[in-house]
């Protein structure tokens, strides 16, 4: 299931408010739209309804992808000098949904899953697409 909770936001250009459903988890094996719009870019834009500027919130969720073997904390770009917290962060919720503290079940699909994170929306798509066209995103890091 994918979770979004309705946030009150300030548009960038204008400063007028935006009512916005953020994402907090997003589930691609049930919302392949969803997928879709991550990989066009279209997730996560909004118009202002005062200036008609459109703006796109940073990623700052989880990606869960089964069929493509993907679990994702994706965050924003601004919070790279953070990567050693968040990935311990990552690090316990992936073991609390799929991990040593999860279900049998959960545990049994986790041990499939690639626990990634990622900073900003590029990176993000890349992990996608990188898992689409079966290339391992280990190799594809090392490369460049």
């Amino acid at each position: 299931m994918s979770i979004f909770n309705a946030v009150d936001l300030s548009c960038p250009s204008c400063g007028g408010p935006v009512r916005f459903n953020a994402v907090f988890s997003l589930n691609a094996d049930r919302r392949k739209d969803l997928r879709m719009a991550v990989l066009d870019g279209s997730f996560q834009r909004e118009t202002c309804t005062q200036c008609g500027k459109g703006f796109r919130l940073d990623p700052s969720f989880t990606y869960i992808d089964v069929e493509h073997d993907q679990w994702i904390a994706a965050h924003p770009y601004a919070h790279l000098d953070e990567w050693e917290q968040l990935e311990r962060q990552a690090r316990a919720t992936f073991n609390k949904a799929y991990g040593a503290s999860a279900s049998k079940e959960a545990r049994e699909i986790g041990e499939r899953m690639k626990p990634r994170i990622t900073f900003g929306w590029a990176a993000l798509r890349e992990k996608i697409v990188a898992a689409e066209v079966k290339l391992d995103d280990v190799v594809l890091e090392l490369t460049k």
